[in-house]
């Protein structure tokens, strides 16, 4: 009981300071109070099974989101670092 209880706390944390991160809107940080408090009843209440199945598509659906963005951010990332090559090789040349 006590490790629902916490992960409900860690996991609301998480999610309102990513809320406070996308956006300063005051509406937006209520309409997400009200449903996570909606969404707490509700999964109390609902069939464990059902909860565990809602609970794994949503987990996969964020890893999906997760993989995709990495891959999109990894061809970012490579042309940084020939820009910090060409940087590097730079600073080499000028203190020679």
């Amino acid at each position: 009981m006590l490790f629902a209880i916490t992960s409900l706390i860690g996991n609301y944390y998480y999610a309102q300071a990513n809320m406070k991160f996308l956006t300063k809107s005051k509406n937006l940080t209520l309409a997400f109070k009200i449903t996570a408090v909606i969404m707490i009843f509700i999964g109390a209440q609902m069939n464990l099974k059902l909860a565990w199945n809602i609970a794994d598509i949503t987990m996969a659906a964020m890893a999906t989101i997760n993989i995709i963005a990495i891959f999109l951010l990894s061809k970012s990332s490579d042309n940084s670092d020939k820009k910090t090559t060409k940087l590097k090789e730079k600073l080499v040349k000028t203190r020679i």
